[in-house]
């Protein structure tokens, strides 16, 4: 299925296809279809592993699971909403009829081989050409205990709207839309995997491990703490609000990322944009920062307990006499340290979205 092996970490703007397409053929291709190979290699795979799977069709289905499941759904257009809740189903309520198909453990557990999720690459076109997001793989601990029951949905081409609601305990929820938002909240049980191409996530009050991607809108997070999340976009900003988290790596091409008011625990944490503006703001804690601005510049807002050396396109800060490590850096774009939040700093004046307004700190 895979012509490729894993990808480098590094952001590139050549086109990158994990299933053998040619480039030229990629292009073509509308970017709904490109993004829902990703999805389509999981449908397959839970079809040939139980050819006898119970399917359902409607607007408002309610489908029993055993143990923790696995919930995966695919939409060309719409808008998902996800909310858990304490009973042993999923409950799909839509605009649009949609498809359902149940699958047993040992389906699930032979196409899933264990949960390490390919991540296919998707292009958008851009002023200066197409930026691609290449090929990753994210591999998810949430499935190495236990068999789990599979639900495999899709969504309607019409702009639908979904709500599906899983249970609290759901092991692997993994959601692709080609244009729509995606919104989930509540959920701290085990991992998600979600992607749209056109339009934006927005996550609130979730913990576990995830992949978030949108490759032309906004992600958003907020209240929420992340033992270990990946986010990129290629086109748009990345925004974090009172989150913590362990291990994160987060990448744009053209977005500016902000983490804003955050915490970190003992981990690794990168924040890396092309062409956008990164902006860290230590809500508390300690933490060792070391920011980089290949054409731009760094700036620093801290109202006091922090150690600030550099100049010109590198710096270090030691915030709160240290602890986690944190990278930032842009190629082309402002570099923004500060402490707290924006909006009420007293070295950063009126707030600015995603780094979107003038930074008043202290050029470094």
């Amino acid at each position: 299925m895979n012509s490729h092996g894993r990808s480098p970490a590094g952001l590139y703007n050549v086109t990158v296809d994990r299933v053998g397409f040619p480039s030229r053929l990629l292009k073509k291709l509308p970017a709904a279809a490109v993004l829902a190979r990703a999805a389509l290699a999981a449908l397959f795979a839970f079809a040939l592993g139980c050819a006898a799977a119970r399917a359902e069709s409607g607007t408002d289905l309610t489908i029993p699971v055993d143990g923790s499941p696995v919930v995966h759904l695919q939409m060309r257009s719409g808008n998902l909403t996800v909310q858990t809740w304490n009973q042993p189903q999923i409950h799909i309520a839509s605009s649009v009829a949609v498809h359902a198909q149940h699958f047993g453990a040992g389906a699930v557990q032979g196409a899933l081989r264990g949960g390490d999720i390919p991540i296919f690459s998707t292009t958008v076109q851009s002023a200066a050409g197409p930026v691609t997001l290449p090929a990753e793989d994210f591999a998810v601990s949430s499935l190495s205990d236990g068999a789990h029951d599979g639900v495999n949905i899709l969504g309607g081409d019409n702009g639908a709207n979904v709500t599906l609601t899983v249970p609290a305990n759901t092991a692997l929820l993994w959601a692709v839309i080609g244009r729509g938002q995606i919104e989930m909240q509540d959920y701290h049980a085990g991992s998600f995997v979600e992607r749209v191409h056109n339009g934006g996530i927005h996550v609130q009050n979730v913990s576990g491990e995830g992949f978030l991607e949108v490759a032309r809108g906004m992600i958003q997070a907020s209240n929420s703490s992340f033992d270990r999340l990946r986010a990129r976009t290629a086109a748009g900003p990345i925004e974090f609000s009172r989150c913590n988290a362990r291990q994160i790596y987060v990448s744009s091409v053209n977005g500016n990322i902000s983490y804003d008011d955050g915490t970190f625990a003992p981990g690794v944490a990168r924040f890396e944009s092309q062409n956008g503006n990164v902006a860290i703001g230590v809500g508390g804690g300690g933490v060792q920062i070391g920011a980089h601005s290949g054409n731009g510049k760094i700036f620093e807002g801290f109202a006091g307990g922090a150690d600030v050396r550099g100049s010109g396109n590198d710096a270090q800060a030691t915030v709160g006499g240290g602890g986690p490590v944190v990278t930032a850096s842009s190629e082309r774009g402002g570099v923004f340290l500060y402490n707290g939040a924006l909006g009420p700093h007293p070295r950063t004046g009126r707030r600015f979205r995603a780094v979107g307004r003038p930074f008043k700190g202290r050029r470094l």
